[in-house]
């Protein structure tokens, strides 16, 4: 088992990038590729404290998994690439034993999220300036929920 202290730091690296997540998304309506790239580097640089390689090969094939279930959701446009990408590359940075906490919190945070969204956005008159709270055709920044529940995962952890 890796020793706490590396894993608490691994995953603090992880909160302005799930900030950035949450900000990008929410401005522009795109998430850079500069920041899914940033999450592999985190996950590469905690890998010598990983104590159990093959949890880590584990994560690397959950994160295939997500990437691969992310692509389909894409070519359905239920999910923009960047979303696919950052999340992907965020799970990368979750333990193997903690995906399913992971993946309810998403859950939450997606139904949190759209909510509080669109008692927002009816209340605010555009423009704003920030592309999801002026965006009225029913598009939602899904990188805010993928950084609530990164958030709210490592406030856990």
């Amino acid at each position: 088992m890796p020793e706490m202290s590396s894993v608490i730091a691994n995953q603090w690296l992880l909160v302005p990038l799930l900030g950035a997540v949450i900000y990008f998304d929410l401005r522009l309506m795109r998430l850079p590729n500069l920041l899914s790239w940033l999450f592999v580097l985190v996950f590469l640089v905690s890998l010598p404290w990983a104590a159990d390689w093959r949890d880590a090969g584990f994560q690397v094939l959950a994160a295939a998994i997500v990437f691969a279930i992310g692509l389909a959701a894409n070519a359905a446009k239920l999910v923009g690439g960047g979303d696919v990408k950052v999340l992907a590359a965020l799970v990368l940075n979750i333990p193997t034993g903690a995906l399913l906490l992971f993946f309810g919190l998403l859950c939450g945070a997606l139904f949190f999220g759209i909510l509080v969204l669109e008692l927002v956005r009816r209340r605010v008159s555009p423009p704003t300036g920030w592309r999801a709270l002026d965006e009225k055709k029913g598009r939602f920044p899904v990188g805010l929920s993928i950084g609530l529940a990164g958030l709210a995962h490592i406030a856990m952890s």
